[in-house]
């Protein structure tokens, strides 16, 4: 490794590399919120909550195995770093075949999967019905959709953000156009906005094979290549991968139990909490990018046996980020109202999304730690830790859970969901030290 790669960061040089793989990061939760979005548009908040409902299922689905995204960044640039044009090859053609095979079983058991995800929801009648229709439209693309996860990836691996960027706006502007044609424009409800989602992602992922950098590794000569390592590197794939899949499990139930409480108090909080969701999603993606400039630079450091130059990193990531959520959080509490009324008409919804402001104000604070020391822990692949604090502050949340929804309603929600994100950051705070402690000589 040479000593330019490992060198410590300027924090200029932080933030060029991380303002792009922002923007594609903040990029990702627009689907969801052009969807809801639109279907804001009406005044019936049953609309809105079951695009909240039926998001929600599919968000428990694919990211179950966003292990194809976060592994595949690692891969290939290792590959890159080391020259070696076949495993590079290998990074992108493996995870895609993943995505082929994972997405496909899904499609086939779409049914009761179905029946398992919203008989837990506990959603009202009317709005199961028009959230089945938008999974039933977004389930169809699966392989596309998961696809995309690893693209992207192997793309970002090899410091291609802008490129990767480029196509995220693709990919949005297409869904805000098809699911406005197909709700606002046939009326077809919940299940256009599915449509719409579902066709953006097929048409990326098409778009995204059609690179001549992509279609370059599907030449026989690199397929022969590639196979040649058969069953074995898929196994190492899948080991390397289990606890990030364990992690992304629990911490999708995590949030798919925020909104399934959300819908026991009425349709129209479900709705609100949506709302609120949207924007919650969007400023986590976007502190991403800090996190991401740590794992590039914290995984080189772990490689390189420097200590010091970790927890350089660390520090210096970290301030950045924790500046920027100070300014997210000003830019939720000074313009939340209008926000809010960016995506919903409904008075009603309104109302109770201007009541649990204060908790979407707090978010970006409370959180930032927890994404950053996700970062440096996947740069320096220790995944155990990470899977091991999820579960614990799991519970947590689900004590909270117990014992202040009860009391509090919506805000008791709201709080227990403040606290899991508090127990992340506390608990691998704990874990910190240790990390450092396994990376060579101070």
């Amino acid at each position: 490794m040479t000593d330019a790669a490992t060198a410590v960061p300027s924090r200029a040089a932080i933030l060029r590399f991380a303002a792009p793989v922002m923007l594609a990061n903040l990029t990702t939760p627009l689907l969801g919120i052009v969807d809801t979005a639109i279907m804001g548009r009406s005044p019936d908040p049953a609309l809105i909550a079951a695009v909240a409902v039926g998001s929600t299922v599919l968000t428990v689905l694919f990211w179950a195995f966003s292990f194809l995204r976060q592994s595949t960044v690692g891969l290939t640039a290792q590959a890159l770093g080391a020259g070696d044009a076949t495993e590079l090859a290998a990074a992108l053609l493996r995870p895609l075949a993943l995505a082929a095979l994972i997405g496909t079983v899904l499609i086939l058991l779409q049914a009761p999967i179905a029946a398992l995800a919203f008989g837990l929801m506990t959603s009202a009648p009317e709005v199961e019905t028009a959230a089945r229709a938008y999974y039933g439209w977004r389930i169809a693309a699966a392989p596309f959709a998961l696809a995309n996860y690893a693209l992207a990836a192997w793309l970002i691996g090899q410091r291609r953000a802008r490129l990767v960027l480029g196509l995220q706006l693709a990919m949005n502007g297409g869904n805000a156009a098809l699911t406005a044609l197909f709700v606002l424009g046939f009326g077809l409800g919940p299940a256009g906005a599915g449509l719409g989602t579902a066709l953006a992602e097929m048409l990326t992922c098409l778009a995204t094979l059609g690179l001549p950098a992509v279609r370059a590794q599907f030449a026989p000569a690199v397929l022969r290549a590639v196979c040649s390592g058969g069953r074995a590197q898929f196994a190492r794939l899948m080991r390397a991968n289990r606890d990030i899949l364990l992690r992304t499990l629990v911490l999708t139930l995590t949030l798919a139990s925020f909104t399934r409480f959300g819908g026991t108090l009425s349709t129209a909080t479900l709705a609100a909490n949506q709302v609120l969701m949207q924007w919650l999603v969007a400023g986590a993606y976007f502190l991403d990018g800090f996190a991401n400039a740590a794992e590039v630079w914290g995984g080189a450091a772990v490689g390189a046996g420097d200590r010091a130059a970790l927890a350089a990193v660390a520090r210096r990531t970290g301030e950045l980020a924790f500046a920027c959520a100070l300014l997210l959080a000003g830019l939720f509490w000074l313009a939340g109202d209008a926000l809010i009324a960016l995506i919903t008409v409904s008075a009603e919804v309104r109302a109770l999304a201007d009541a649990c402001l204060p908790w979407l104000v707090l978010s970006p604070v409370v959180g930032v730690a927890a994404f950053q020391f996700d970062g440096l822990f996947f740069g320096a692949t220790r995944t155990a830790p990470l899977r091991d604090m999820m579960v614990l502050a799991a519970g947590g949340y689900a004590l909270a859970l117990w014992w202040w929804l009860p009391r509090w309603g919506n805000h008791g929600l709201w709080a227990a969901l403040m606290l899991f994100f508090v127990l992340r950051s506390v608990l691998l705070a704990a874990c910190w030290p240790a990390l450092k402690r396994s990376v060579g000589p101070a």
